[in-house]
């Protein structure tokens, strides 16, 4: 049975609280009138008549009262239980959605990331491409450190071979012959066509690496002392064990 506001929580408790009143009341009135029937008068009976109906009501209402406070009880329970399991899920779907946006800041983090290593790419191939197409010079620098080092050794001689199949090995060939020969020594070049497994960069090439001539000593450290890089080889076929060559090949690929 739904008694008056039986499933509203805060009309329950206004029910419960006029119910508790009139039962007030009802004790209160029980007294006054089971006092009025200690008084010999000819209403004495009707006055213990109605005091003991005061009492039923006031039994009757701590009865109600009671019963209306177990049920506010139970709503008092159910509510907080409705309104914890609101606010869990709540915190539920605002820690799901932090976790998706830490997922998506992540995503989008490593797509940065990889965009930056794709430009970061692209910019070295880049470079790499514009160093490729750059002719190769001998630097003032270099220049003066070459001619400070012959300026300590005996002019010497030797072949310069430029390559014919790269643009710049011969402009190369005349600047590298230009500084030694402001310093005397003799230095012929000529164009050449290369074969072989490596025919990139400069290098000297003499007959016998253990009985080179002086020349390809000196002129090996004065590459050296000035930076340019070059290589050493040996070709026993040479019929002169005097001559020195230094080769400018094609240009080593940029990395």
């Amino acid at each position: 049975m739904n008694w008056p506001g039986w499933n509203d929580l805060d009309t329950i408790k206004t029910v419960a609280s006029r119910i508790a009143d009139i039962t007030v009341g009802c004790w209160a009135a029980m007294v006054i009138l089971e006092a009025l029937a200690l008084f010999p008068t000819r209403f004495k009976k009707w006055f213990a008549g109605f005091g003991f109906a005061a009492i039923a009501l006031a039994v009757c209402g701590e009865v109600v009262v009671r019963r209306y406070e177990h049920r506010k009880d139970f709503l008092y329970e159910q509510h907080e239980e409705e309104t914890t399991q609101r606010l869990n899920t709540k915190i539920d779907e605002a820690r799901a959605d932090a976790e998706a946006a830490q997922v998506a800041n992540a995503a989008a983090e490593r797509r940065a990331t990889d965009a930056q290593t794709i430009a970061r790419t692209a910019e070295a191939e880049a470079h790499a491409l514009r160093k490729q197409d750059e002719p190769r010079i001998l630097t003032k620098e270099q220049q003066q450190k070459i001619s400070a080092y012959l300026d300590k050794c005996q002019a010497g001689a030797f072949v310069l071979n430029a390559s014919v199949d790269e643009a710049d090995a011969r402009p190369y060939a005349e600047q590298l012959a230009g500084v030694f020969r402001g310093k005397n020594w003799q230095v012929k070049i000529q164009n050449s066509m290369f074969s072989g497994p490596d025919i990139t960069g400069t290098w000297i090439t003499v007959q016998n690496l253990k009985a080179a001539p002086r020349s390809a000593v000196d002129l090996n450290n004065a590459l050296s002392a000035a930076g340019v890089a070059h290589k050493v080889f040996y070709d026993p076929t040479m019929t002169d064990p005097n001559l020195v060559t230094l080769s400018v090949g094609f240009k080593p690929k940029q990395k």
